[in-house]
């Protein structure tokens, strides 16, 4: 998976911030964080949800990306070709997240959404 990673994200990036973003912004947006122990800048693309000023993002807790967020950070979003700022907090209790996941799939019967957050974490972002 690393290697698909490795070779779809620059392509997905570049489309993303290209006047060709609208192929794939309705569904997945650019992430840019600070690393916490580096400082570098990453970028990367994730799906994501609007819930009217907040951006919401489900993601395997076994990706290293969120991490860089656990005790809240300012990030910046390339979203449908705008660049945004906002502050950044994961939510990683499962029946925080399990209900993240119901509201955000309302469709999702409470079992299902429960077994769908299992090993995922919930990145809630507030746009300023």
């Amino acid at each position: 998976m690393d290697f698909l990673n490795r070779g779809v994200n620059p392509v997905v990036k570049w489309l993303l911030r290209s006047p060709l973003h609208f192929l794939l912004s309705a569904r997945l947006l650019l992430i840019t964080v600070h690393g916490r122990k580096s400082g570098k800048l990453y970028t990367f693309p994730v799906e994501y949800s609007r819930v009217g000023p907040k951006v919401m993002i489900i993601t395997f807790a076994d990706r290293q990306w969120w991490r860089n967020l656990i005790n809240g950070a300012e990030v910046t979003l390339h979203l449908r070709g705008k660049s945004l700022r906002g502050h950044a907090r994961v939510k990683r209790e499962s029946a925080e997240v399990s209900q993240i996941v119901n509201s955000l799939f309302s469709w999702m019967k409470p079992e299902r959404a429960a077994k769908f957050a299992a090993g995922k974490v919930a990145v809630e972002i507030d746009l300023v």
